[in-house]
């Protein structure tokens, strides 16, 4: 099986300001898998991601996976906290956290990702 995107560099995650967590937050899901390859991946083209994207919108297939994205990641995931793809839910992760670490985790968990799309900076509280 061909990998279709392989990991970014996630400088998203360095965030620091209000700002910077805005503008990742409204970036679409296309923006962020097209961003560079990860330092590990040195034989393969940077751009791999980038240009995968753009074959499958040339294609226009799957359309379900065009439509996923051309998502904000902010809508991507409210979709995950809302649990509207069974397999790709906080419900399901909630289950496995429970399942291999306790309720307790589960709950910090769940409250954690509840409150990421109020203040992206105040989650530990």
């Amino acid at each position: 099986m061909k990998i279709l995107i392989y990991k970014i560099i996630p400088d998203f995650c360095n965030a620091s300001k209000k700002e910077d967590n805005n503008k990742y937050l409204s970036m679409t899901l296309r923006e962020l898998f097209s961003s560079d390859l990860g330092n590990k991946f040195k034989n393969i083209n940077k751009d791999y991601n980038k240009n995968n994207i753009e074959k499958l919108y040339k294609k226009n297939k799957p359309e379900e996976i065009i439509k996923l994205l051309n998502k904000t990641i902010k809508e991507a995931y409210e979709i995950y906290i809302n649990d509207e793809i069974p397999d790709f839910s906080l419900y399901n992760d909630l289950k496995e956290i429970e399942k291999n670490n306790g309720i307790d985790d589960a709950n910090i968990f769940k409250a954690r990702a509840k409150k990421l799309m109020e203040n992206p900076k105040k989650i530990e509280e």
